[in-house]
């Protein structure tokens, strides 16, 4: 158990170092003109909302002055991270200074391996995020416009972050693994299906203003 929580406090930390040295920029994401795949179908909201469109990139500009980072720690219910298939939330990871929101996962018992998945929103740019991570892969997801992955390091291959714009910053997911048998693929594959999973709720709460205290 200590071994866990040191494991948690130390991605924590990495978690908040690298928004700290993230400079707030106008949001410009890559490949802006990728037009949807053929054949999807645009995601739509609950009854009482308007209808999202997931496949239509979002933008946003962090120095308007209506301009409000999206917080998934607050502004998700719980039944949004547990039908995403999200573990018990650890307060440890939990990180927040009004330019980045961060709460972390721990995987449960009956997942397939040990980890945590970190789900963070933050207000700067591709480009910031290129010069100061190691960019796995962009164009990552067939759902979802302009979805890029990275890792803090070229050599934390036990780490992968799925990252998309939305009408209130950028959704980040992190997933962490401890289980050495796990492969950088893998581990990759399993952040995007976080985020494919969480956008369409994050989109549509930002697009719509919906929000909980």
């Amino acid at each position: 158990m200590r071994q866990r929580l040191g494991s948690l406090r130390t991605l924590s930390t990495a978690i908040a170092i690298t928004y700290f040295s993230l400079s707030l920029t106008s949001c410009t994401p890559p490949d802006a003109d990728t037009a949807p795949s053929k054949g999807e179908t645009p995601a739509t909201g609950s009854a009482d909302t308007a209808p999202i469109d997931v496949h239509s990139p979002a933008t946003f500009d962090p120095k308007d002055p209506n301009f409000k980072l999206f917080d998934p720690c607050t502004e998700l219910d719980d039944e949004v991270f547990q039908k995403a298939g999200l573990g018990k939330r650890s307060r440890i990871g939990d990180e927040s200074d009004g330019s980045f929101h961060t709460c972390t996962f721990a995987t449960d018992e009956s997942s397939a391996y040990f980890g945590t998945v970190s789900i963070s929103t933050n207000s700067v740019d591709f480009e910031t995020v290129a010069k100061k991570t190691h960019i796995v892969k962009t164009e990552a997801s067939q759902k979802i416009p302009q979805v890029y992955q990275y890792r803090l390091s070229e050599q934390s291959k036990n780490e992968c972050a799925s990252v998309a714009q939305t009408s209130r910053g950028q959704l980040d997911v992190l997933v962490m693994s401890f289980d050495k048998a796990m492969s950088p693929e893998l581990i990759c594959g399993e952040s995007l299906a976080f985020l494919e999973t969480l956008y369409a709720e994050v989109e549509m709460k930002s697009r719509n203003g919906t929000r909980r205290n």
